[in-house]
């Protein structure tokens, strides 16, 4: 579904299925929304290399699986980061006035609801990797 959008930007969109299946509890249209708008701010905050999406169970919190979506974007600074999954808030950008403001929002709080999370981890002019958590079944 998204593969044009990288495509038109002559970005890799690489996606990493784990060997076991993960078996999750969630609402399967959410955690689609969820990682559409993933996907998609990756492949929009990237100018080149790579966006790539893995999952795992993970191993440091029992009963939970993380999705993880990679890019090689511009990223974000430590004192962004707080900013970040404010309902309205855009953070200064080249790519500025692409959207609302209320993606990232909305997905934390719909991941919260399904009794999961999402983290962030980023590096300043390297990329980013956002990190959906949801609980297996």
């Amino acid at each position: 579904m998204l593969e044009p959008l990288a495509r038109a930007k002559h970005l890799a969109l690489q996606v990493t299925r784990p060997v076991q299946p993960l078996i999750v509890r969630c609402d399967r249209q959410r955690s689609k929304q969820i990682l559409v708008n993933l996907v998609s701010n990756a492949i929009k905050f990237t100018a080149r290399g790579h966006v790539r999406m893995s999952g795992a169970y993970d191993q440091a919190i029992p009963h939970h699986a993380r999705i993880m979506v990679a890019d090689t974007g511009i990223g974000m600074r430590p004192e962004q980061m707080p900013l970040l999954f404010q309902e309205f808030q855009q953070l200064p950008t080249p790519y500025q006035n692409l959207g609302t403001g209320l993606g990232l929002a909305i997905s934390r709080k719909l991941a919260r609801l399904m009794g999961g999370d999402i983290e962030v981890e980023s590096a300043y002019g390297r990329g980013s990797t956002f990190t959906l958590m949801l609980e297996t079944a």
